[in-house]
């Protein structure tokens, strides 16, 4: 080892010698030279000299090394000396920069300066131009995969900035957890220098959602944040689109929804919402927005065309609003599922063929059939409608080929045809079992129950309750005693609420039926926990209304009550709504949903035709169909990635079969699919975030905050680290101290002597 330590600055060194040096040698120089007189008075003056000489002699010389020393020592500190072996370094102290650029989509916000994305490069490259010499730069971006940024530490400070550069915006929300996860993920690559993390923002609320707490600060102990949100944000958006019940019916008038919002401002904005249909403008209205936030619900109404015979096609829907400063919220892509005709089977105790309205002879399905019944002016409803409705005789699985809800009412026992519904459940269709009319407890729960593995959702006592209009009727002696939907017990079901209606409004809604008649459901503790009510009635026990079970990939409800009968007035009163949001519903969730959000990895599954082809993707903002490589998802899933899906618009997947060669064939695809994705509404929110949650991380690391207009500087270490300068430094304070303590000692010694001889 080296015992020696080298020096930052050796002139200070040499001076500080000189000095020293000199200071002795004006000493010497300086001391009087006298010549010896004899004179009488003079021995009494040689014998008090004589007593202090020797103190005088001691106390110069340690006032002259003292102050020489001091002079050496505050030279040699200004030198800056330090071990080599110690890794020490002159100036400004390097470090290891961990650059994140906030990339979400509000950063693409414009300014009169350029959009905040481009303001927050330029300063992160004035920063890194900036950084001490022998420095270490990793970038990252806060949204989307790192291919736009590189996590390894890098030199070449202009390999860093072209870096920063090429991080593109992505229609995605940041979030503080994940940039301290990310940067807690590359700290330790340059383990050698101390890390610090710029995170370069628009301070958008959302960002800060769920602030992270010690356990995600991990290695993280100092995070300065860089504020480059605007002096002031105000900004629209299409914050959904969608048509009502989730689906639309082939040439009827379907109403599609658009909700457009609004944060910021100080004024009112007006704005054009305009609808297209498979890029075709179908309808354009204006909405009248007030400042701050809010939202506003607009309609439209449209009929789709497909030339679909049956089965349901997707058709690409948009809303577009009056473009702002942050443009890519004004547009709001969807899939439209749209069938041909409704997929239902109606089941009852007449079927098409027996019912007669002129003899009052009406299924138990009739008033939901009406409520279903298309606005479709061709002549095929009638063949439609007859091929649907059926007798429980007549049920076979012929009779429901094709059919994605089957709908069984009034019936007074199941027959044989249990097994043939049980399989259609079970392969993903949607059951609706209704009383009334002959319907017979005793017989459902015998042959439709089977201990679970029969078509009933929950187990039946076999008893019903109450009586109905007709038994009142002719018994004079029996008094009825009607009671409601319990509103409590259906408050948070999604199935029975309808769009834009408040608590009050349903609440007088559902309470306007009468119920008379019901069928008895088993509560007991061992079947409780089989099935799941939706409903209840006000009744003493409270019995449940309307049940609900999964059985594999279908659904099966049980409504204790009639759908047309005098079993209740539910038919009569507006809250029969209630069974065409349940049908539409039980539809709805058989139909896939094309539509999702932005995200870095979106997963799709291939069909088994599928799995052996190349797999196309055409993205958005592309246009040009590309190749992508499947493979497991998982031990049991086969299917294809699509990475950076953080575009929005419509994505199309087309597996395409090859020859021997591996060449693909580009007509006629095996299969394929499109998928819609917006980003979260809430990212379009640009308020700000609040002090609070920036002092909840402050708890467990230091942040401090700064604008792009600052000097953002990291170089706040000392500037030379493991040297000897403070040390020596010490010691000449340590000897300036000495100094004035001798000082002060040699002033008292001569008072005393003083007050001595005054004395005598």
């Amino acid at each position: 080892m080296n015992w020696l330590p080298s020096l930052g600055a050796w002139q200070f060194a040499a001076a500080g010698v000189a000095g020293a040096a000199g200071t002795v040698l004006i000493h010497f120089l300086n001391r009087r030279r006298h010549q010896l007189l004899h004179w009488g008075a003079m021995e009494f003056l040689q014998q008090a000299i004589k007593r202090n000489r020797r103190v005088i002699q001691l106390r110069d010389a340690i006032l002259l090394a003292l102050r020489s020393l001091a002079v050496l020592f505050f030279g040699l500190a200004l030198s800056r000396p330090y071990y080599s072996q110690q890794d020490m370094h002159v100036g400004p102290r390097p470090i290891h920069a961990i650059v994140v650029i906030d990339n979400s989509l509000s950063m693409s916000y414009r300014t009169l300066q350029g959009s905040l994305s481009t303001l927050a490069k330029q300063a992160a490259v004035k920063l890194i131009e900036r950084m001490p010499e022998g420095s270490q730069v990793s970038v990252l971006a806060s949204c989307g995969d790192a291919t736009a940024a590189s996590q390894e530490p890098m030199t070449d400070f202009r390999e860093a900035c072209s870096v920063i550069e090429s991080i593109e915006v992505a229609d995605l929300s940041a979030s503080i957890k994940e940039v301290l996860a990310g940067a807690n993920a590359v700290a330790h690559r340059a383990a050698d220098l101390p890390h610090r993390i710029v995170f370069f923002t628009d301070q958008q609320n959302v960002t800060w959602k769920g602030v992270a707490g010690a356990g995600d600060a991990g290695e993280v102990e100092q995070l300065q944040v860089v504020n480059i949100s605007p002096r002031q944000r105000d900004n629209t958006w299409v914050a959904m689109i969608d048509v009502q019940d989730g689906f639309a019916e082939a040439r009827t008038v379907s109403t599609i929804h658009v909700s457009v919002g609004r944060s910021g401002g100080n004024s009112v904005r007006q704005a054009e919402v305009s609808l297209l249909v498979d890029e075709q403008l179908v309808g354009s209205k204006s909405v009248t927005l007030q400042a701050g936030e809010g939202s506003q619900l607009v309609t439209f109404r449209h009929s789709f065309i497909t030339n679909a015979a049956s089965g349901s096609v997707h058709i690409p829907i948009k809303a577009v609003i009056t473009p702002d400063r942050l443009t890519i919220d004004d547009t709001c892509h969807a899939l439209i599922p749209v069938i041909s005709r409704l997929p239902i089977v109606f089941v009852d105790q007449f079927g098409a063929d027996r019912e007669d309205v002129r003899l009052s002879r009406l299924g138990e399905t009739r008033s939901l059939r009406r409520l279903l019944r298309s606005d479709r002016e061709d002549d095929l409803r009638e063949v439609v409608v007859g091929q649907r409705h059926v007798t429980i005789e007549d049920l076979d699985a012929d009779a429901i080929e094709g059919a994605r809800l089957v709908v069984l009412a009034g019936v007074r026992s199941p027959g044989e045809s249990v097994a043939v519904l049980r399989k259609f459940v079970e392969d993903g269709g949607q059951l609706l079992i209704a009383a009334g009319g002959d319907f017979s407890a005793r017989q459902w729960h015998e042959l439709a129950w089977l201990d679970g593995n029969g078509i009933l959702p929950a187990p039946l006592t076999g008893n019903t309750r109450g009586r109905s209009l007709r038994q009142s009727q002719s018994d004079p002696s029996i008094r009825l005693t009607p009671t409601f939907i319990s509103f409590e017990s259906l408050r948070n079901s999604q199935w029975l609420r309808l769009p834009g209606s408040s608590d009050e409004m349903l609440e007088d809604l559902y309470s306007e039926p009468l119920f008379f008649k019901w069928t008895e459901i088993d509560e007991s503790p061992d079947f409780a926990s089989a099935y799941h009510v939706v409903a209840r009635l006000e009744d003493e026990s409270e019995s449940p209304l309307l049940v609900e079970r999964d059985i594999d990939q279908g659904r099966v409800l049980f409504f204790a009550s009639a759908i047309t009968s005098d079993w209740n007035t539910l038919s009569k009163s507006n809250a029969v709504v209630m069974l065409d949001r349940l049908a539409r519903e039980m539809l709805r969730s058989t139909l896939d949903d094309p539509n999702a959000t932005t995200q870095s990895g979106l997963q799709i599954e291939l069909p088994v035709v599928a799995q052996d082809a190349t797999v196309m993707i055409e993205r958005p903002d592309h246009g040009v169909a590309a190749p992508v490589e499947s493979d497991f998802l998982d031990r049991e899933r086969f299917g294809v990635t699509i990475r950076d899906a953080y575009r929005r618009g419509v994505y199309k997947v087309a597996a395409m079969s090859h020859d021997e060669n591996g060449t693909v064939k580009t007509i006629d695809p095996i299969w394929e699919m499109e998928l819609a994705l917006n980003g979260d509404p809430a990212e379009s929110d640009l308020t700000s975030v609040d002090d609070a949650k920036i002092a909840a991380l402050a708890q467990h690391i230091n942040v401090s905050l700064a604008r792009s207009s600052d000097e953002i500087s990291l170089t706040d270490s000392p500037t030379m680290a493991h040297g000897l300068w403070w040390w020596l430094t010490l010691v000449v304070l340590a000897l300036l101290m000495a100094e004035t303590l001798t000082l002060v000692s040699a002033h008292r010694h001569r008072r005393s002597i003083r007050e001595a001889e005054w004395a005598t």
